[in-house]
């Protein structure tokens, strides 16, 4: 069996709120790998970010995210698949750590993970090297890949948008995920 983590595909990093920011490029291969997935029954699983209004991350970055707020949602394009999908709240940048997350890891084992969503360098990366370090950890042979096409971050004058994406990109491949440049390679393939 094969997993697809989908990472914060979520209404306050791609339509709304202080942390969003325009990464409509990743939603129809994002869509693409979930009717693959959903063809082949194989596992989909989505990190949404969700925070109290007093959460600690705050001191690192904007409000966003807030129970109770739309921000928290799905967003719409997604939501079509939610029978399909087992949703996991996080309160962090790194939904690995998450207790839901760390049983369905101890109760299957999957060939591969498929990892797409955003912040490329923020959650993506914290969930790629997470899941490469407990598989070493626990001597299991599961494929961790990336599709390049299916994540991204957002771009200001201090967060070079294609720096951080390549950095991040970098730092996975050093870390032994498997990199393809599309989803339409992984579908063909």
């Amino acid at each position: 069996m094969k997993l697809l983590l989908v990472v914060d595909v979520i209404n306050g990093f791609l339509k709304e709120g202080n942390m969003s920011f325009d990464g409509d490029n990743v939603i129809a291969p994002i869509e693409a790998l979930i009717k693959e997935f959903i063809k082949n029954d194989d596992m989909i699983i989505t990190f949404r970010d969700q925070h109290e209004k007093d959460s600690l991350e705050f001191i690192t970055y904007p409000e966003h995210c807030v129970i109770g707020t739309s921000e928290v949602d799905l967003i719409d394009e997604l939501s079509l698949y939610k029978p399909h999908i087992i949703d996991i709240p996080k309160n962090s940048t790194n939904g690995t750590n998450t207790i839901a997350f760390q049983n369905i890891l101890s109760d299957n084992v999957f060939e591969e993970v498929v990892v797409v969503g955003v912040c490329t360098d923020i959650c993506v990366l914290q969930a790629v090297l997470s899941l490469i370090t407990y598989f070493y950890e626990n001597d299991i042979d599961t494929k961790v890949t990336v599709v390049k096409d299916a994540v991204d971050t957002f771009d200001t004058d201090q967060h070079k948008q294609d720096y951080y994406n390549e950095l991040s990109f970098n730092l996975m491949a050093n870390a032994s995920a498997n990199l393809v440049e599309s989803h339409q390679d992984l579908i063909k393939g």
